[in-house]
């Protein structure tokens, strides 16, 4: 009897342990968002790219002439930079200084639901 209690407590804990859903991706949403680039340069024409840390899909928006730009994105931490393939042919590239043009630590943001976003580069 104590044998198929313990057999009986050992399946039902392990099937408990198995059970556990995925993490759910949150939902992305249109964030709209600002290029700077330095020297107030216009990055018209950049493709900015977005790098998710955690648990996303990464996203990507072309700037108008002001730097304004809208990217689906879900809320939570990316890492920013500018693809040298994605910007072949972009004039405003040669202005984006060697920091930026691969995702790093540093240039990470926070990308929170309905609020814009700045990116300065430096």
């Amino acid at each position: 009897m104590r044998l198929a209690a313990l057999i009986l407590f050992l399946a039902s804990a392990l099937l408990a342990g198995c059970s556990s859903a995925p993490p759910q991706r949150p939902e992305p949403s249109d964030i709209s968002g600002t290029v700077k680039l330095p020297g107030g340069k216009s990055p018209k024409g950049l493709t900015v790219t977005l790098r998710p840390t955690e648990n996303a899909q990464p996203g990507g928006g072309k700037c108008a002439d002001n730097g304004a730009f809208t990217v689906k994105v879900a809320p939570g931490k990316y890492l920013v930079y500018f693809d040298q393939e994605a910007n072949a042919g972009v004039p405003a590239y040669k202005d984006v200084p060697q920091s930026y043009k691969s995702p790093k630590d540093e240039n990470a943001i926070t990308v929170s639901a309905g609020a814009p976003l700045i990116i300065e580069v430096k």
